[in-house]
This record gives structure tokens, C-alpha cells and sequence, in this order.
């Protein structure tokens, strides 16, 4: 079985999958962050796009039921097994999402994995996941019949399908051991298809079963990100990176101190208009400065980051507003800017290494939920635009 497993992920006419940037998101404010990582149902095997796949289905479901924003990153590897997931896990920054989603096992059922082996590398897997995450949610969703995918010709029923069952069984009984860990159910395709697929129905996975599972962790999920304790941790979650990570991060893009381009000039000037300020900017921390690689209304490039609000902005996973800075109790720069909002700007790993900004000389209301949820659909646009730009 290993010897066929590995030969069907050789041949040439594998599955599409999406190419696009592994993130996802849904309009709002206050977003939660979650990570999925694994392979099966992560990689998105069938679907030209993450938005079709688990984080855009899982994104949507999450902002319908907590009325908040989301954002929901995903690191998925076709090889992954449970031998290799805490490795896998290393390239997570864990530290800095609500919530954990992992999808591991498709390929360790196939190739028929013993039972103890696999226990004990959940084991292990859980316990890894456990001291990372502390008493922050952890979802690992169960394998599904290897059967449902024709590509891969196995029988319904058989001997693969029935060690899947065993391998969720032993699953369910670990996670249920612990508090802060939940077993969800594996997608039945038979549940989705109106009809059962022929054999010579090589289709592999569509929308509705990535949007079936997302349906079945956000059933499980969003109680616990609404709980007391979660939310109270959810910004101090959201600072969890140093001042070396968002320098190596500004590093890898390239972009500090490069010419200005009208695809970031495009989105600074929606922002002014949106908010109807004298200025805008698109900002990177720098070490001991703050650079603008696109501004409208600033007549300088640079300033010091004592100077610079958007040097507290980066520190969170949210926004970050001053209605009047000289009637402010919080520690803010003492500068001519009155009125200040800005949204962080993630690099293509996650690492925020600056803002999208809106200011003004004069003070201001407090912006409404709905211009901070447009502040933040152009925080993505650059960060899309970044990755287009390090890919």
C-alpha cells in the first residue's frame, strides 16, 4: 500500500490545488486568528483557490457567527505525516493565533499505519500542541475514508476505509483527555453527493466538502473563541512577536527604501478618501525609523519611531486609533498629528512589519466599525500585493 500511495502522488495528472497566498479572511473588525495546518483536506487538492478551499470557507464561517472579522492562515504539506507533524508545526507561529486547526492522517491510513505507532505520535503531537497553544482552543479534524476520493481506486468499506476508523477512534479517545483539545468528525462524502461517483469519476474534492468541514470545526470552534478567557488573551496573543522577527521579515520582502509604485499609491489614496483626512500612508518599521513606501499628504519619507504611531500599531494584531492625541491617556508620540488610525500590514509569513495609516492635524470622531473594517480590506490588499511581490 505504501509502494501505490507513493506511486499515485508521482504520476503527472495529480489534482489542481491552490497556488494563490495561503491566507484567508472575512470583512470585520476584531478578527480572529486561526491556523490550519496538515495535509488532506488542508492542502485544497481540487480547487484553484484558498478562498474555495478550507480558509476562505472556515473565514466565512467563523465572521457569520461571531460577527467579528477573521483571518485564517494555513501552512499545508502533502507529505506530512503524523511522524513528521510536530516538525511540520516549527513553521507555525503559533503564538500569535486564537485557535489551531489540524488535518493529519489521509496519508498514514493509506499505508496502513500500526495503531501503535499512531498513538503514539498523537501522542506526542498533542502535547506539543498543547504547550504552544496553553488553554487556547486546538481542533484536530479525523480522517476521512480514503474511499471518497476515487483518484486513489479504493474500495468502499474495505480494508483502508475501516483503518481510517480505527485511527479517528484512537484519536477521539486522546483528545477527549484533554480540555483544551477537540475531536471533530471527519466529512462523509457520501453526505455531500446526491449521488454516489461512478468509478470512472476521477474528481477529487470540490467546494461543498471543504465547506462542509469548515461548517463542522466552526460548530466547535466559535464557542470557544467567544469564551471570557479567550478574548481576554486575544490581544496579548497578538503582540506575541520580537522586534528581531518583524526586522528579518521587512528583511526577506525586499521592499524597504524601494521606489514608490502605483499599486500601493492606488490603495494609500482610497484610504484618505474613505476617511476624508489630510494624509495616508502605507509604513514600514524600520529599526529606529518608520519609511513610507507610499504616502499622500507627508512631505517627508521618513521620521524616528518616537515619532511614529504607526510603531505602536504594529505591536498588535488589531487596530490602533487616536481620536485627539493631546487628550489621550495612553503613552502616544507628542507630534503635530492629532488624529491617527491604522491597521498592521503582515509580510506573506504572518509577521507584521508595518501599517496602513490615516492622520490629520485636527482631531476627529472615533472611526465607525464599518470605515475600521475598510481599513483593514486595505491592509490585505497590500499585504496580497506583497506576495505577489517576494513570490
Amino acid at each position: 500500500m505504501r509502494h501505490v500511495y507513493r506511486w499515485r502522488n508521482l504520476v503527472d495528472d495529480l489534482p489542481v490545488r491552490p497556488l494563490d497566498t495561503p491566507v484567508a479572511h472575512a470583512s470585520g473588525v476584531d478578527p480572529d486568528c486561526v491556523f490550519v495546518v496538515g495535509n488532506g483536506l488542508a492542502v485544497g487538492w481540487g480547487v484553484l483557490t484558498h478562498d474555495l478551499a478550507v480558509p476562505g470557507q472556515l473565514a466565512r464561517a467563523l465572521s457569520v457567527a461571531t460577527g467579528r472579522g477573521s483571518e485564517v492562515r494555513i501552512h499545508a504539506d502533502p507529505s506530512m505525516t503524523i511522524a513528521t507533524a510536530v516538525r511540520s508545526l516549527s513553521a507555525v507561529p503559533m503564538g500569535a493565533c486564537d485557535a489551531v486547526i489540524v488535518f493529519v492522517g489521509a496519508s498514514d491510513a493509506f499505508q496502513l499505519i500500526s495503531v501503535r505507532r499512531w498513538r503514539r505520535h498523537m501522542d506526542g503531537l498533542l502535547d506539543a500542541l498543547e504547550d504552544a497553544m496553553g488553554v487556547h482552543p486546538v481542533v484536530i479534524v479525523g480522517v476521512s475514508s480514503p474511499s471518497g476520493i476515487p483518484f486513489f481506486g479504493t474500495r468502499p468499506g474495505g480494508l483502508i476505509d475501516r483503518w481510517a476508523e480505527r485511527l479517528n477512534s484512537v484519536t477521539q479517545s486522546l483528545c477527549e483527555k484533554r480540555s483544551s483539545t477537540i475531536y471533530v468528525s471527519p466529512v462523509s462524502r457520501a453526505d455531500l453527493l446526491p449521488v454516489p461517483l461512478e468509478p470512472s469519476d476521477d474528481r477529487y474534492r470540490g467546494p461543498e466538502e471543504y465547506r462542509q468541514a469548515a461548517l463542522n470545526v466552526a460548530h466547535v470552534l466559535v464557542p470557544l473563541l467567544r469564551s471570557d478567557e479567550s478574548r481576554r488573551d486575544h490581544t496579548v496573543r497578538g503582540t506575541a512577536q520580537t522586534e528581531d522577527d518583524r526586522l528579518a521579515a521587512l528583511r526577506r520582502t525586499g521592499i524597504l527604501d524601494s521606489p514608490p509604485e502605483e499599486r500601493f499609491d492606488r490603495i494609500v489614496r482610497m484610504a484618505r478618501t474613505m476617511f476624508g483626512t489630510e494624509s495616508a500612508a502605507f509604513t514600514l518599521i524600520d529599526e529606529g525609523r518608520q519609511w513610507h513606501k507610499s504616502a499622500v499628504g507627508v512631505s517627508h519619507s521618513e521620521s524616528p519611531l518616537d515619532q511614529s504611531f504607526c510603531a505602536t500599531t504594529v505591536q498588535s494584531a488589531t487596530h490602533f486609533v487616536v481620536p485627539d492625541a493631546r487628550h489621550d491617556d495612553r503613552a502616544v508620540p507628542s507630534t503635530d498629528v492629532r488624529f491617527y488610525a491604522g491597521y498592521p500590514i503582515k509580510a506573506p509569513d504572518g509577521v507584521r512589519i508595518g501599517a496602513i495609516c490615516v492622520f490629520d492635524s485636527r482631531p476627529r470622531p472615533a472611526p465607525t466599525d464599518e470605515q475600521l473594517s475598510f481599513l483593514r480590506e486595505l491592509a490585505f490588499r497590500i499585504e496580497r500585493e506583497l506576495a505577489v511581490l517576494v513570490s
